[in-house]
């Protein structure tokens, strides 16, 4: 189970200082990719606090994709670049792997190679079908409720902020 004394947070919030604490220990490697962390409930219990701020850290530790979370199964740690030791010679440290993008937005190539145009297509030929004279009306000012759903329901799941589309 995950110990932090949260007495020891200054003036961060307790939210923000059990994030700064698990982010470290991913960072260092003392939590291992794929390891499951413990319930919401269960470490909040075990830190006696609240459940929401256990809820806000691993929100915030997902949001920048130290975690990545299962439906109802839990938590788990991503696999992040791990820090090295600071006494280890720089000549040791691993190679980078340059990822792989589905886009290429660098300069180095025309931006299109890998771009899924079949499934574009398909997706823009049901829209047009499904909407075709609703995308002809003027967007409201404050913008489209459906994106306002969205995003409301984005800050909800994501940062626990509960925010009305209107």
């Amino acid at each position: 189970m995950l110990t932090y004394d949260l007495e020891q947070r200054g003036s961060l919030a307790r939210y923000d200082y059990l994030y700064r604490c698990i982010r470290e220990d991913i960072l260092s490697g003392q939590l291992r990719p794929g390891e499951r962390l413990p319930s919401k409930r269960s470490l909040a219990a075990h830190l006696n606090t609240a459940v929401v701020t256990v809820e806000n850290a691993y929100a915030q530790l997902e949001a920048e994709g130290y975690l990545y979370a299962r439906e109802k199964q839990g938590y788990y740690v991503a696999a992040v670049e791990v820090r090295t030791l600071e006494g280890e010679p720089p000549g040791q440290q691993p190679e980078q792997v340059q990822p792989q993008w589905l886009l290429d937005l660098g300069g180095l190539g025309s931006g299109t190679e890998g771009f899924p145009f079949s499934l574009w297509a398909r997706l823009t030929r049901r829209v047009l079908t499904q909407r075709g004279e609703q995308l002809l009306r003027a967007t409201p000012p404050n913008g489209v409720m459906e994106l306002r759903q969205a995003i409301s329901r984005h800050l909800s799941h994501v940062r626990g902020i509960s925010a009305a589309p209107e």
